[in-house]
C-alpha cells in the first residue's frame, strides 16, 4: 500500500524535473521560481516513524489542519542546510501575523544519527520556535520514501556528509503537495502569496 500511494505522489507530482549537479545543487526545469503542483494525494497517507528534537514520535500529519513547509537536511551540514533554515526564517518574517500564526514548518533529517539530542541543539543553536517547528529524523528506509515522495535528491558521501537538493515544499492543510521552490537561491516571494491564501 506504501508503495503503491509514492507510485501515485510522484506520478501526480511537481511541474518539471529536479536534477542536482555534482555540488548536490538543484536545478529545475523550469523558469519560475514557485513552481505550483497537481491536485494529488495527501503525503500523509505515508507513514514514515519520525522522532522530534523532544524524543517524540511523531507521523509526517504532526501538523495536519496548518499549511506546513517541508524540507530536509541534516544537522552536521556546515553550509547548505544552516542557509536553508535561515531561508525559512526569513520567508516566516515576510509574513503578516495572521499568515505566520497559521503557518507550520516540519524538516526531516537524511541522517539517521540525528538524534534527539543532536536536534535539540540546533533548535537552540538557531532559536527555532518549537511551538510552529518540527525537527526529526527516521530510519533510512523511511527517509528514502519521504525523499523519493518530495522530489528530494540526496546521497550520503564516503566522508558521511551527504549532498543533497534543497527544495522547500508546500503543503496544504490536507497534506497535499501545493507548490514548492527547488534551491535555497530562488526568491520565495511566491510562495509567500501562495501561504497567505492557503491561510485564509
Amino acid at each position: 500500500m506504501r508503495r503503491a500511494l509514492l507510485a501515485a505522489v510522484l506520478l501526480l507530482g511537481c511541474h518539471g524535473s529536479v536534477t542536482t549537479d555534482d555540488s548536490g545543487a538543484a536545478a529545475s526545469s523550469t523558469t519560475s521560481s514557485v513552481i505550483d503542483v497537481e491536485a494529488g494525494p495527501s503525503l500523509y497517507a505515508l507513514s514514515p516513524k519520525l522522532v522530534d528534537q523532544d524524543g517524540h514520535a511523531i507521523g509526517l500529519d504532526v501538523w495536519h489542519g496548518h499549511p506546513v513547509l517541508v524540507g530536509m537536511f541534516y544537522a552536521s551540514c556546515a553550509s547548505a542546510c544552516p542557509l536553508f533554515v535561515s531561508t525559512v526564517r526569513r520567508l516566516e518574517d515576510s509574513l503578516d501575523a495572521p499568515t505566520r500564526s497559521a503557518l507550520r514548518v516540519l524538516l526531516v533529517s537524511f541522517d539517521p544519527n540525528d538524534k534527539p539530542a543532536v536536534l535539540s541543539r540546533l533548535v537552540a543553536k538557531h532559536s527555532i520556535d518549537t511551538t510552529r517547528w518540527r525537527l526529526a529524523a527516521g530510519s533510512e528506509d523511511d527517509v528514502r520514501d519521504l525523499a523519493a515522495a518530495l522530489g528530494v535528491k540526496y546521497r550520503r558521501l564516503p566522508d558521511g556528509n551527504y549532498n543533497h537538493s534543497s527544495p522547500l515544499i508546500l503543503l496544504g492543510p490536507d497534506g497535499a503537495m501545493h507548490s514548492r521552490v527547488e534551491s535555497i537561491g530562488d526568491p520565495t516571494d511566491g510562495l509567500a502569496d501562495r501561504l497567505r491564501a492557503l491561510a485564509r
